[in-house]
């Protein structure tokens, strides 16, 4: 059977209520019904999401399982099962807004050009946040987009969508899902479990560029972003990150790009002077730097294991 559109969300062990209003907010699209699929991919949960979530309200949704942990195997798993024209991955604490898919689908016929595109991810925190967080609020997927941005750019990263809500051609999935079975060590990319490393949607998007298509950011798609008290933590800010550190350096380098230059060592003055410098800066500051610094290290190790395995 053809959709439009298939809706693809990926869980592991969801907290229910945030996956009870995320499929509240899919009831309430004002896309109809029968333009669109919705697959619930259980990735490795301990509880058998089938015998505990409800679908029955749409008449094409299944539930999926994936028994490989990853947010990657989860997203190829969806990939292949997915049979819509675009897919649109939902992540188990995201609510869209009610014209979202029909938004989305206003955009792509009018840009066809675009292989990719994504919008505004809103935050709704479940307590209200710390003063030191609000600058770094970015680090939790939370994007505020003022204006439509689009490009064919590799490096144009603000006009690159980001996995929440990601709307994305099916010929661009097809072919990320053939990239990387040539090269199988793309699928450390994302989360498994409780290692914070992503690129993976960023991986996606990119793969927009080899069919002669871009990608693009729009105001009007709205996804709210639900924020646990538990991720507001200094450890959980600090861990994500040093993997947005290690995932930074190691999205190009699985993509083929070349190794990027090491650190030079400074003379003792030098470091001297930095050292200073660093003292001086807010704490937070210093612990991010650190953590940033750590990420790094952890991508050295992560390059290691990956040439002695080749």
């Amino acid at each position: 059977m053809y959709f439009y559109l298939s809706i693809i969300i990926c869980t592991h062990n969801p907290r229910q209520d945030y996956l009870a209003r995320v499929l509240e907010a899919l009831k309430k699209q004002s896309l109809s019904l029968d333009k669109w699929e919705l697959l619930l991919i259980d990735n490795a949960s301990d509880k058998l999401l089938a015998s505990e979530i409800d679908l029955s309200w749409h008449p094409h949704a299944r539930h999926i399982r994936e028994d490989e942990i990853g947010l990657t195997p989860a997203r190829l798993r969806g990939i292949e099962e997915a049979k819509g024209k675009i897919l649109v991955f939902v992540d188990d604490d995201n609510l869209l807004l009610p014209n979202y898919l029909d938004e989305a689908l206003n955009i792509l016929t009018k840009m066809s050009w675009l292989g990719a595109i994504g919008g505004q991810i809103i935050p709704e925190y479940e307590v209200s946040p710390p003063e030191w967080l609000l600058p770094y609020e970015r680090v939790l997927a939370i994007r505020r987009v003022d204006k439509q941005r689009w490009s064919n750019s590799i490096d144009d990263w603000q006009s690159q969508p980001w996995g929440a809500g990601l709307v994305v051609y099916k010929e661009v999935c097809d072919r990320y899902l053939q990239n990387l079975l040539h090269n199988p060590n793309r699928r450390n990319l994302d989360r498994k479990g409780d290692l914070l490393i992503s690129g993976g949607d960023t991986d996606i998007v990119l793969t927009s560029l080899e069919l002669g298509m871009g990608f693009g950011v729009f105001p009007e798609l709205e996804v709210i972003h639900l924020i646990p008290e538990r991720r507001m933590t200094e450890k959980y800010i600090l861990q994500l990150f040093r993997g947005l550190s290690t995932s930074r350096l190691l999205l190009p380098y699985l993509r083929g790009e070349p190794l990027p230059p090491r650190r030079e060592r400074q003379s003792f003055y030098a470091e001297l002077r930095r050292f200073y410098h660093f003292l001086k800066t807010p704490r937070i500051v210093r612990r991010i730097e650190e953590s940033a610094i750590a990420g790094e290290g952890d991508f050295e190790r992560i390059i290691s294991d990956l040439e002695v395995g080749l």
